[in-house]
C-alpha cells in the first residue's frame, strides 16, 4: 500500500508538471500571435485612416467643383475676409463650401467644427473637412519650421493667385481661383493636407504641411483624383518652387 502510494504520488506530480509546461507553451504561443496581430494591426489601421483621407478629399473636391459651377468657373478665395481680420472658421474657402459638400444643410458653429486637436470647441466631430489621422496630432512636412496653430487638416492651393510686385499676399489669399487658369489640371495641386487655410507653395513648405500617411500626404488634384505623394517628394522650402506646375498649373 505505501509502496503504491508512493507510486501514486509520482505519477501526480509528473502529471502536473506535464501540465504546467503545455500551459507555458499555450502562453508563449499566445504572446507571439498578440505580437503578430498588434504588428498587423498598425498597417493595416494607417491604411484605412488614409483611405478615409482620400475620401475626405474626393467630397471636398465634388464640392469646390460644385462651388465653381455656381459662381462663373472659379473656386472660392483661401480667405472670405482679410487675413488679419479673420476671427473664425467663417472666415474660410472650407467655410464656404459647406453647403455643396452637404446640400441642404447650412454650416453651424461648434456643430460642423472643421478643425482638429483641444483648440478646437468640438474634440471630434466627423466631416470632410477633418481629417482622422490628423486628429490626433499634427506631423510636419520635412521643410516646415514651426506649423500654423490654425489647427486644420486641408487647406487649398492658391499660388497661381500671386500678384505681381503691386500686389499683396493679402490680396492674394482674397482672390477667388479661376480654374481656367489650370493649364495641366492632373498635375497641379487643389487641396493638400495642411493646418492653415492656405496651402500654398510658401505656406505648405514653411508653416503649415502636414505628412500623416506613411511619412506623406494625400493630394486632391485641380482634375478631381487623389493621390498620395511622399513628404520629401512635394516641392516646397523655397522660392524657387513657385513656378513648379504641381503649384501653379502652367
Amino acid at each position: 500500500m505505501k509502496s503504491t502510494h508512493h507510486q501514486s504520488r509520482r505519477s501526480f506530480k509528473e502529471t502536473a508538471s506535464f501540465t504546467l509546461i503545455e500551459l507555458l507553451v499555450v502562453v508563449v504561443i499566445i504572446a507571439i500571435l498578440a505580437a503578430l496581430s498588434t504588428s498587423a494591426v498598425g498597417p493595416i489601421r494607417a491604411s484605412m485612416l488614409q483611405t478615409q483621407c482620400s475620401n475626405n478629399m474626393r467630397q471636398i473636391g465634388q464640392g469646390l467643383f460644385a462651388y465653381a459651377g455656381e459662381h462663373d468657373n472659379t473656386l472660392p478665395p483661401v480667405f472670405l475676409v482679410k487675413p488679419s481680420e479673420a476671427k473664425g472658421q467663417e472666415a474660410y474657402w472650407n467655410w464656404a463650401i459647406w453647403s455643396y459638400v452637404y446640400p441642404g444643410t447650412t454650416p453651424q458653429w461648434p456643430n460642423n467644427d472643421t478643425q482638429f486637436s483641444s483648440k478646437a470647441v468640438v474634440k471630434w466631430s466627423k466631416n470632410a473637412f477633418r481629417c482622422p489621422s490628423t486628429s490626433r496630432g499634427a506631423i510636419k512636412a520635412p521643410s516646415v519650421g514651426a506649423l500654423s496653430d490654425a489647427r486644420m487638416s486641408y487647406g487649398l492651393n492658391n499660388t497661381m493667385m500671386l500678384m505681381d510686385s503691386s500686389g499683396t499676399w493679402q490680396d492674394m489669399r482674397t482672390a477667388s481661383i479661376p480654374l481656367a487658369r489650370m493649364m495641366r489640371p492632373g498635375q497641379t495641386a487643389m487641396v493638400l493636407e495642411a493646418c492653415n487655410a492656405d496651402a500654398g507653395f510658401n505656406t505648405w513648405g514653411s508653416s503649415s504641411g502636414l505628412i500623416p500617411h506613411r511619412s506623406g500626404a494625400n493630394v486632391l488634384f485641380f482634375d478631381g483624383h487623389v493621390e498620395w505623394w511622399s513628404g520629401s517628394s512635394i516641392p516646397a522650402g523655397s522660392w524657387s518652387v513657385y513656378t513648379n506646375v504641381f503649384w501653379r498649373g502652367l
